[in-house]
């Protein structure tokens, strides 16, 4: 059931975008007919993206149409078999709340997009890792309400801040829904640390896992996420250091959150039972956190 409902979403997605596609040509063959004088000839230059679009529409309709006859087996051309047969979500569907219906292929589909690895959380490479072309997970959250209420805990869950918009876009974003941070289990912090506003992760109070790095550059502040570090009580903690010696930073930023998080491990995140940073060569804070002597004293 679960490849179903995934081929009915990919078919309404296929839908959107030959709709879309029909706009956008029909907009832009207008736009060529208003300025320029010379196109007057009836077949427009943006035909062949209308045609596209209609052809991709008609499929798939045609897909969801078929998909729930298949299901529902051939019945009666009557007009409200007619209405009921191209709805969707399918009828029933809210009242299958349990596993193996409604919701719960609905939580199942969701959890598998959005989940990453621990292997790929704690990942310390330099390669971009979770750098992607494919469309984001969060559209999900547009097929309708119920997946909306269903998949949002699940996408909340790991934060991976890559960007300093995606580090604003969250500031932003837990104020005004202060139960978004509940939601988050996993917190990694690559870059972006100037902005994050003040009180930011004091709104994730249930962090266990966190990954902080240190590469921060000078106009990078650091000062919000330092303030915010003691709202934090993580079980494990992953600290990022450029790989090779020469390439790592040392400034204002890099030395505040170092002695931050110094402090913390050292005498505060008592809960903290893996602790991983294999850089030796910043040669103070490796000697003052060394992982065998602190995770021995807990």
């Amino acid at each position: 059931m679960a490849s179903n409902v995934t081929d009915k979403i990919k078919s309404l997605f296929g839908v959107a975008h030959g709709l879309g596609d029909i706009v956008r040509g029909s907009f832009m063959n207008t736009l060529d007919k208003t300025f320029q004088s010379s196109s007057s000839e009836a077949h427009g230059p943006h035909e062949d993206i209308i045609q596209k679009g209609v052809q991709e529409f008609r499929d798939g309709y045609n897909k969801l149409w078929g998909s729930r006859q298949e299901v529902e087996g051939p019945t009666e051309p009557s007009a409200q078999s007619a209405r009921q047969t191209s709805s969707f979500p399918p009828a029933g569907w809210e009242s299958q709340t349990r596993d193996g219906t409604g919701e719960g292929v609905q939580r199942r589909h969701s959890a598998t997009s959005s989940h990453v690895p621990d292997s790929l959380f704690v990942n310390h490479t330099d390669d971009p890792i979770f750098f992607r072309s494919t469309p984001s997970t969060s559209i999900l959250l547009l097929v309708c309400k119920r997946w909306l209420r269903v998949a949002t805990p699940l996408l909340y869950e790991i934060l991976i801040i890559r960007s300093k918009a995606q580090a604003q876009a969250l500031s932003l974003t837990l104020p005004f829904n202060n139960s978004l941070g509940l939601y988050v289990k996993k917190l990694r912090i690559e870059c972006g640390y100037v902005s994050f506003g003040q009180g930011t992760i004091e709104l994730m109070p249930n962090v266990p896992h966190s990954y902080l790095s240190l590469a921060v550059w000078p106009e990078d502040n650091v000062s919000n996420v330092c303030a915010s570090l003691a709202s934090l009580s993580p079980t494990c903690v992953v600290l990022y250091e450029c790989s090779e010696q020469d390439q790592m930073l040392d400034n204002d930023n890099t030395q505040l959150l170092c002695l931050t998080i110094q402090e913390r491990v050292v005498a505060f995140w008592t809960n903290m039972k893996s602790f991983y940073f294999p850089y030796p060569y910043r040669n103070g804070f490796y000697q003052a956190i060394d992982p065998t002597n602190i995770l021995g004293k807990r």
